[in-house]
């Protein structure tokens, strides 16, 4: 439902990842709902376990024929590592101790 991406708030001095709807779902009125349902709950959180976010908002889209649409998207902690796709594609199936590590 949306892309990550490695950023850096050059005003505070920090790296971020950033998530943007993908392009593909910014017309659904569906997944423009629950994108920013998700910014708001997530905001709302606060344990060690849960990645902060520190802003959310929309850029504006314009598409080929002139239409703009919104896009919004969410900053947010940037966490070190692999994947779970990274990690099967590399190790294959894991262990049902490992597998419940990581849920």
């Amino acid at each position: 439902m949306a892309e990550v991406h490695h950023g850096y708030d050059t005003r505070l001095g920090r790296t971020v990842a950033i998530k943007i709807l993908r392009s593909d779902h910014v017309r659904d009125a569906h997944f423009l709902s629950r994108f920013r349902r998700e910014a708001q709950s997530v905001a709302g959180l606060n344990h060690r376990n849960i990645v902060a976010v520190y802003d959310s908002g929309e850029d504006q889209l314009t598409e080929t024929g002139g239409a703009r649409v919104p896009v919004p998207w969410i900053i947010m902690e940037y966490v070190d590592g692999y994947t779970l796709r990274e990690l099967l594609n590399e190790h294959g199936d894991l262990p049902p101790q490992e597998a419940a590590r990581i849920t």
